[in-house]
């Protein structure tokens, strides 16, 4: 009786185990959506200096006061809502800056979108001037 009982017991476990393991699903990015509003940034971030580097040299440097991620969006971008300065270095170092007011940029597509009083200044001291 004792054995017949222990075998009740060990089924109902097996059949209790084995359901919670097919039950489970791998849901994280749902889980790192909990708390996290659609239409709002995942991350602000204020004075932006960022350098982008290619072999050693620096090539390119972005600075902005203010830069919204909306990266939990299923088109990803970020904006630059209080404008942005870009600083291009050519090979031999001359730069070339680019102003502007306001942009976003899209990760999936590599899209700048620049508005408002766009700049365009080489360093042979030509320019453009433009809304977009």
């Amino acid at each position: 009786m004792n054995k017949k009982k222990s075998n009740i017991i060990l089924n109902t476990v097996t059949a209790l185990v084995v359901t919670v393991f097919f039950s489970c699903k791998n849901n994280f990015k749902d889980v790192q959506q909990v708390g996290v509003l659609q239409n709002e940034p995942i991350g602000v971030a204020d004075t932006i200096n960022l350098k982008y580097t290619d072999s050693f040299q620096l090539r390119a440097n972005l600075l902005s006061p203010k830069m919204l991620d909306y990266s939990n969006r299923d088109f990803a971008f970020s904006e630059f809502p209080k404008g942005v300065e870009l600083i291009i270095y050519d090979s031999d170092g001359n730069k070339s800056k680019i102003f502007a007011d306001y942009a976003i940029v899209y990760s999936e597509t590599d899209l700048v979108d620049l508005r408002g009083n766009v700049i365009l200044a080489t360093h042979k001291k030509d320019s453009l001037f433009t809304e977009q």
